[in-house]
């Protein structure tokens, strides 16, 4: 199944150019003319409000690596090393910037 989120839709038409069998703008909002088209799921990835739902997607938590949405974690910068500040975690130790 194949739905559009109109909260979301812009009607800016980039899914009707990447896939004009499958999509159409109607007053701005998009609307789904055939959910089988070929380049349907093209036209999902290039959506850039992601207002195109596909019911073979999985939604991603709140909170899920997957999610575009949710904040990125970052390590405190602590790991295998010599010492705390020279760790393979994703913070920032010493070495951040110029000179080592």
């Amino acid at each position: 199944m194949l739905k559009i989120d109109e909260s979301k839709c812009v009607g800016c038409g980039i899914c009707q150019n990447m896939c004009p069998d499958g999509f159409e703008v109607v007053g701005g909002k998009a609307k789904v003319k055939d959910a089988n088209a070929k380049c349907v799921q093209l036209a999902v990835s290039s959506c850039p409000m992601k207002a195109i739902i596909s019911s073979e997607e999985k939604a991603p938590a709140k909170g899920d690596e997957t999610n575009p949405n949710s904040t990125p974690r970052r390590g405190l910068g602590y790991g295998v090393g010599r010492g705390h500040r020279y760790g393979r975690g994703m913070g920032y130790g010493r070495r951040r910037g110029g000179s080592r």
